[in-house]
């Protein structure tokens, strides 16, 4: 997003419950629309040398008019990475016995990172208005660790991840505004490992996936002087699956974890200044959650 498109930024080290997350938070505000037409857009080209060289491009576009407004955000990072260690150990057993040795490590890492962003905002009437917002970032990451000296081994990652998001939000002039939102998120990993302290080879796959999603409905009334009270109703459940793999099955298993949890709260405001708010809130919570380990 062009930062001409800002209008304010708020830093909150404790959000109260009516911004639907717990602990600290950005929250960015942006200017709306005086009902002309716009179209801004920003390129950017990076390029990082550290023994290897890495690169990111990005591009962002944000229209607006009277009813609509859209922002859109792509970026690609790539490169490798190379990183030298030299290690030295020493481990005393129980007998007073001390072995010592020493190794270095290679290590060669190559990434590839997309980010991605799509926002809407249609403006039904004046202070009436539909917004839905679409984030994801793919990862996918390959690395090599080569180690030599008083014992050799040599590892090899394969590491991939995506991450998507769905939001959509519905307020009202009198104050009124619900939404829901949905997050999917999947990271699965490979890993092959040979060493001469071991007599076989590891090949070892791993996964975890998590399902979320939340809802909430909220009122906001304004009282004079300064004075404001909220309400509002929070849900969210959540699904995480975790799983490994390994070839020798010495430490295959499954874990599956919900998690369902209902918020009401009552938020009190007043402001002291445009930049300083005093804050009472009462928030009673239901939650539950449950959590299942199966052995393969």
């Amino acid at each position: 997003i062009p930062t001409s498109s800002i209008a304010n930024a708020e830093v909150i080290y404790s959000a109260p419950a009516r911004y639907q997350v717990k602990g600290q938070v950005i929250n960015l505000l942006l200017k709306h629309n005086t009902g002309f037409h716009s179209l801004q857009g920003e390129f950017f080209g990076g390029y990082t040398h550290q023994n290897r060289n890495s690169y990111t491009e990005r591009a962002s576009l944000l229209f607006t008019n009277k009813k609509w407004e859209i922002d859109m955000l792509y970026s690609f990072g790539h490169g490798k990475r190379y990183y030298y260690y030299e290690n030295e150990f020493a481990h005393t057993l129980t007998d007073g016995t001390s072995y010592a040795f020493s190794t270095h490590s290679d290590n060669i890492k190559r990434h590839l990172n997309h980010n991605i962003r799509l926002g809407i905002n249609y403006h039904l009437a004046k202070d009436h208005q539909l917004s839905f917002a679409y984030t994801s970032q793919l990862n996918n990451t390959r690395g090599t660790s080569e180690d030599d000296g008083d014992f050799t081994s040599l590892l090899r990652i394969h590491a991939k991840s995506q991450f998507h998001n769905f939001r959509l939000d519905y307020s009202t002039p009198f104050g009124f505004s619900a939404g829901a939102e949905y997050t999917y998120y999947n990271s699965p990993d490979e890993q092959w490992l040979k060493s001469s302290l071991y007599d076989e080879i590891y090949d070892i796959t791993s996964q975890q996936r998590i399902d979320k999603w939340h809802a909430y409905l909220k009122q906001e009334h304004d009282l004079g002087k300064d004075w404001g009270l909220n309400y509002g109703i929070n849900y969210t459940t959540s699904r995480d699956k975790s799983s490994q793999e390994n070839n020798n099955k010495s430490s295959d298993g499954n874990t599956i974890q919900t998690e369902d949890q209902m918020c009401f709260y009552t938020l009190t405001i007043n402001s002291l200044s445009s930049q300083v708010q005093w804050l009472m809130s009462v928030i009673p919570a239901l939650w539950e959650a449950e959590a299942a380990d199966h052995e393969v």
